[in-house]
């Protein structure tokens, strides 16, 4: 798959160079290419924000291993990591607001080969969803709040959270 993806690409890099390249494009190729080249002169960078994606993401996994666990979902972890991501990223489909509703069916779908039952996927998937939707929640009020108290400070008010 990858040989056949690399194939595509030369193919694609290949035909460019035979017509030529609009403007509109060269210009994104060459901040890609200004890109590219910050990200080889600082390679520290690169490994500590994808290192940080992914323990978020891995921490994600076990969340969801762990929420499943107390809904008597017991399954390996191996199985979490293999199903977890891949519906995330069936979420990615234009078919929903946000995904919802296709994460949860593929999750269901991915994980019905190991004994699961549909429902009981997508009703884990649901929960989850609804963790980070009221999360998410939270925080924007959180950030609200500490906005409008920032703004009294610096106005010289009086702050409603002290």
């Amino acid at each position: 798959a990858l040989a056949l993806a690399l194939a595509g690409v030369m193919a694609v890099l290949w035909l460019l160079a035979r017509r030529g390249v609009p403007f509109k494009i060269r210009r994104k190729l060459v901040k890609v290419r200004v890109a590219g080249r910050s990200m080889a002169k600082r390679p520290q960078y690169v490994l500590m924000a994808l290192s940080m994606g992914l323990t978020a993401q891995m921490t994600f996994i076990t969340m969801m291993a762990v929420l499943a666990a107390s809904c008597g979902l017991d399954l390996e972890y191996r199985l979490w990591i293999f199903a977890f991501p891949l519906a995330k990223l069936s979420a990615l489909t234009p078919a929903t607001l946000g995904g919802i509703g296709v994460r949860e069916a593929a999750l269901g779908a991915l994980l019905k080969p190991f004994g699961v039952a549909f429902a009981t996927a997508v009703a884990i998937g649901l929960m989850w969803e609804t963790i980070v939707v009221a999360g998410g929640l939270l925080a924007g009020v959180i950030t609200l709040a500490a906005g409008r108290a920032g703004k009294k400070v610096a106005s010289g008010k009086r702050a409603f959270i002290e």
